[in-house]
């Protein structure tokens, strides 16, 4: 080895070194580059599931309690009291719960009127006028329809699902890099089937939907369909 070395020019020897230091700060960079890819990738995913999570905590949703709760049907000029606990007897009456509760898989549909009235200030909108038998997107719990009931959001509330659906439609398409792996939009399980079923979509329309976020939302319906056999209990 140190023969053919001798052979080599002072030029040639300081080229080589050269070469060798360059070649290993772009194999340096090139994975601390892939580190910090990854990392951001995941950082995006946990943003989301973040955000998915405070959004189905905020307390900007009503449904109806009381007796015969679960086959009244709310209207534009419904205008019932305010209940403080949540029971299956007594006056019919709208109770606050977290906007998780008008999530539920027992579809939504648009009333003649969405608009229902302010509550507390803000413009309230009718999401399920009343229940239906069919189940809007599939899921692991066995007693869909049990708990559900005739349910209004917010503006407030409506607001932030689509702003979210918005920053994940964007986090996942090609124009961002695709930020959102596909080990990412499996953490958002929490919410993303329930905001994609197709009457999820048609109420987020009337608040400023995109045409990129409605795609996004039709083709991760596609891909994880409702079982055609399954139906609500």
């Amino acid at each position: 080895m140190d023969k053919y070395v001798a052979l080599l020019t002072t030029p040639e020897v300081a080229f080589i070194a050269l070469l060798g230091g360059v070649s290993g700060g772009l194999i340096g960079a090139l994975l601390g580059g892939v580190t910090w890819w990854l990392g951001l990738r995941d950082s995006v995913a946990r943003y989301l599931l973040a955000e998915a999570m405070r959004i189905q905590a905020l307390r900007e949703a009503w449904v109806v309690t009381g007796e015969g709760a679960a086959t009244y049907e709310l209207t534009s000029a419904t205008r019932l009291p305010f209940a403080d606990t949540f029971a299956d007897e007594g006056q019919l009456a709208l109770y606050r719960v977290e906007v998780r509760a008008a999530l539920d898989r027992p579809e939504w549909s648009l009333p003649e009127q969405l608009f229902h009235t302010f509550i507390d200030g803000r413009r309230t909108w009718i999401v399920r006028p009343k229940l239906k038998d069919a189940l809007a997107y599939g899921g692991y719990l066995a007693g869909a329809r049990q708990d559900s009931r005739p349910a209004v959001l917010s503006s407030h509330a409506l607001e932030e699902l689509v702003a979210w659906v918005e920053q994940v439609a964007s986090a996942r398409s090609w124009r961002s890099g695709f930020l959102l792996s596909s080990r990412g939009l499996r953490m958002l399980l929490v919410l993303l089937p329930a905001v994609a079923a197709k009457d999820r979509i048609q109420v987020f329309e009337k608040f400023n939907l995109s045409n990129e976020a409605k795609a996004f939302l039709n083709a991760y319906r596609r891909k994880h369909p409702l079982p055609a056999q399954e139906t609500a209990t």
